[in-house]
């Protein structure tokens, strides 16, 4: 009889790493400088992409399930629209099999280990339904906000997915608030990305002791990891806070935001402090005031994807066609190449022709000739046969 030993299914008491942040802010480079902590973050993980060669550091699993959790949304909702995305539909029971399969997702990730990092940006927007799941499998919580100054971030996914950079900001809005919002009470550190690339090792000292986790900083871990992996090559824009105010297309609370998270970055403000949660608070509910706009811009751009859509189809068809007149024209060039080489072959047979016909005129002509001088003969011969009779 096999014997099921339940206790490697618990995870009670077990611990998850959480990295917060909006697409393109550094969660790759962070969530990858979690192992200089000992934090495990599995062995299914995404490939490399050209847009990002170090690696994304998100579990492929984990990824799907987000994925689909979007589509469950409906109406092309995305990581990318800024339509809200609400609590009550992320925990409508028509989630279930998706929460199940987060469930055992987990618990499978945590079987073996203590602590589990998890990343995917698009978490920021959906975390009620995560933050369901890690309450399910009573697991200890703790996050890391990343936050890139969004001058950057917009440049990059201009660059990456043509937004416009309006849009990129209010995006970035809706990435931050919930990971603010959703995170208060809980072990949480933020961490700027430009401060990780310019002193690795005092962000990762700043993480571990937010978290609890200084006993577990590896120093050898950290040097390897500030010295072969962070490259300052990763950094394709640097743009400081006060910047934000030199670009009319930031919108007003993005650039408070941007000074507000300056100051907690470089330890001048508390993360915990009260002035902190009002500010996000009040900012909230500016936000959820903006509600009805947002979701007329997200009509807009379904509108605007489906033209694209369609313009994208109909220049493949026009592209199509053009492939097939031009294999048509040159269709009918080989055509024409073609009968000009038979042509040419008729006339070298015509020209041989001609040829053969002159030599058999010649022949004929040789041979009357030569009937003639047989006639002559035959004529001599009996006129002399005839004088000697």
């Amino acid at each position: 009889m096999v014997r099921f030993d339940k206790s490697r299914m618990r995870t009670e008491g077990k611990s998850i790493i959480v990295v917060l942040g909006m697409h393109r802010s550094g969660t790759s480079a962070i969530t990858r400088g979690l192992m200089v902590l000992g934090i495990e973050l599995g062995d299914h993980l995404m490939p490399p992409a050209p847009n990002n060669e170090t690696g994304f550091f998100e579990d492929i699993d984990v990824n799907a399930i987000n994925a689909e959790l979007y589509k469950s949304l409906g109406h092309g909702q995305d990581w990318h629209t800024l339509a809200f995305v609400p609590r009550d539909e992320l925990l409508h029971k028509k989630n279930a099999s998706l929460r199940l399969r987060a469930i055992e997702l987990l618990r499978s990730r945590l079987r073996n280990i203590d602590c589990f990092g998890l990343k995917d940006p698009r978490v920021c927007r959906i975390l009620p339904f995560w933050q369901n799941v890690f309450e399910h499998l009573q697991l200890k919580v703790s996050y890391i906000i990343v936050v890139r100054n969004p001058l950057s971030v917009a440049m990059s996914l201009r660059k990456k997915h043509n937004f416009p950079p309006e849009k990129c900001h209010y995006l970035w809005l809706e990435h931050i608030l919930p990971s603010m919002l959703l995170t208060q009470g809980a072990p949480r550190a933020l961490v700027d990305y430009d401060l990780l690339l310019d002193d690795p090792h005092k962000q990762i000292t700043r993480i571990a002791h937010a978290l609890g986790l200084g006993d577990k900083l590896d120093p050898t871990r950290l040097m390897e990891f500030s010295q072969n992996f962070l490259d300052d090559r990763l950094r394709h824009a640097s743009f400081e806070a006060k910047d934000v105010y030199q670009d009319p297309r930031v919108p007003s609370p993005v650039r408070t935001v941007v000074t507000v998270f300056s100051d907690v970055a470089a330890d001048r403000l508390s993360l915990e402090s009260e002035d902190v949660a009002k500010f996000f608070g009040s900012l909230s509910e500016q936000m959820e005031g903006m509600s009805q706009a947002m979701n007329y811009l997200f009509q807009l751009d379904n509108l605007l994807a489906g033209r694209d859509k369609y313009i994208s189809v109909l220049n493949e068809s026009i592209a199509e066609n053009e492939a097939r007149l031009t294999a048509l024209i040159q269709a009918a060039h080989d055509r024409e190449a073609h009968i000009q080489s038979l042509d040419q072959v008729i006339a070298g047979y015509d020209c041989r022709i001609g040829t053969l016909m002159q030599a058999m005129e010649e022949r004929e002509a040789q041979l009357v000739l030569l009937n003639q001088m047989v006639h002559d003969k035959d004529a001599h011969i009996h006129s002399l046969e005839q004088a000697a009779t």
